[in-house]
């Protein structure tokens, strides 16, 4: 035998398969790499099926609009100190994907629905109406106060006729806020004081905790076209803050200083507001 077919013998040897159960890993070997082959492609299988007769498109949306509290935020008991708080305004904006089943165009050509998912920033302004106070004879008295409620909002929409050119659409969502006063207030002599002195001028701010709440909402959709559409909402918001703490700075001439305190009640409100949905 030559010296250049002894490698190649060698070879042929090594690939001789001398035991059973050798053969019996290989051909597990096989069966677990056809396995995952097979899942893979009923994987992407499912995946072009279900995204066939959808569409989903990512976009932005802003709104505007007005509040109106309701419930115990919205209630103001002179006889035991309680301010509510009044109307105010509303905006935000954020992101939001769409996810469109059934066909495009007019229902005639059949039945068209669409899921829209928001999460964004937002923030709702009151007026808060707190009543004067008389103390024997000093007289407490805040000219201006204002409540703002920030933070963000996962939001979702559905729209049961996408395809056409109005729709109603219903839809709810949890949000995570932070509320916030201001008042400039002072106090002085009162109407029955027998004693002059100068009216001295304060400044609190309290700042609570983030809040957790909830919110839903019904209105009405204008599809502009495929890519953009107007809409109008009713919204009920929902703010667990019974119990939460506060934290409360006040500046007077006298000196400054902090407190702790914690709110006695959960705030609720209407918004009612309209805005723009934009598709990329």
């Amino acid at each position: 035998m030559s010296a250049a077919a002894k490698p190649y013998l060698e070879r042929r040897r090594s690939m001789v398969i001398r035991h059973p159960l050798h053969l019996l890993r290989m051909i597990m070997r096989i069966v677990a790499h056809c396995s995952i082959m097979a899942a893979g492609l009923v994987l992407l299988a499912a995946f072009f099926f279900v995204v066939s007769p959808c569409r989903a498109q990512v976009g932005f949306t802003a709104f505007v609009g007005g509040t109106n509290p309701a419930g115990d935020f919205g209630e103001t008991v002179v006889e035991r100190g309680k301010s509510g708080a009044e109307e105010g305004h509303s905006f935000g904006g954020g992101v939001v994907w769409r996810w469109r089943i059934g066909r495009e165009g007019s229902p005639a050509d059949g039945f068209s629905s669409a899921v829209v998912f928001s999460l964004g920033y937002s923030e709702s302004g009151f007026g808060d109406n707190v009543p004067s106070s008389i103390v024997n004879d000093t007289l407490y008295a805040t000219p201006h106060s204002r409540i703002t409620v920030r933070g963000v909002r996962l939001g979702l929409r559905v729209i049961p006729w996408a395809g056409s050119r109005f729709s109603p659409s219903i839809g709810g969502g949890l949000q995570r806020q932070i509320l916030k006063w201001k008042s400039r207030a002072f106090y002085g002599p009162g109407p029955e004081s027998t004693v002059s002195f100068t009216s001295v001028g304060q400044s609190f701010t309290h700042k609570s905790d983030n809040i957790l709440g909830s919110f839903v909402q019904a209105g009405l959709v204008l599809r502009m076209d495929e890519s953009a559409m107007l809409f109008a909402d009713v919204v009920r918001h929902f703010l667990f803050s019974q119990d939460k703490a506060v934290t409360t700075e006040f500046k007077s001439p006298d000196g400054t200083g902090t407190f702790e305190n914690t709110i006695k009640y959960n705030y609720q409100w209407w918004e009612l507001r309209a805005g723009l949905v934009w598709f990329f």
